[in-house]
């Protein structure tokens, strides 16, 4: 079996230079998401698991003043910037996944005004 597997390999990269050594795959005008830090989503997912006790779930899904939302980001962000290294009960990550809860409200909201849904 591992002398088919050569054979398939050598099949595969010697046609006569057609083909080459790596395929191709179309990316140009695609999104790159390479560059997001994807611990934001367990970060986010965290804060709101979390906070269930006080917001239940499908919340962020109802009519919610967008300014409400703003001015909570701003809180934790001022707190993000007053004490960076800590000092709070809430850790200076804890601040920014707040922070980044209120924006994903704030799209939500968006959404809602827009087409009366969220495009999740």
């Amino acid at each position: 079996m591992p002398q088919q597997k050569k054979l398939l390999c050598k099949k595969k990269t010697n046609m006569s230079g057609i083909i080459g050594d790596k395929g191709i795959k179309e990316n140009n005008g695609k999104v790159d998401y390479s560059e997001i830090n994807l611990n934001i989503l367990d970060i986010m997912a965290e804060r709101f698991t979390a906070n269930k006790h006080k917001y239940p779930k499908g919340n962020m899904l109802k009519p919610i003043e967008k300014d409400e939302l703003v001015w909570a980001a701003f809180r934790h962000i001022k707190k993000m910037i007053k004490t960076p290294s800590g000092g709070d009960k809430e850790t200076y990550i804890e601040h920014l996944a707040a922070v980044l809860c209120n924006m994903s409200m704030i799209l939500d909201q968006i959404e809602i005004e827009e087409d009366g849904n969220i495009s999740k």
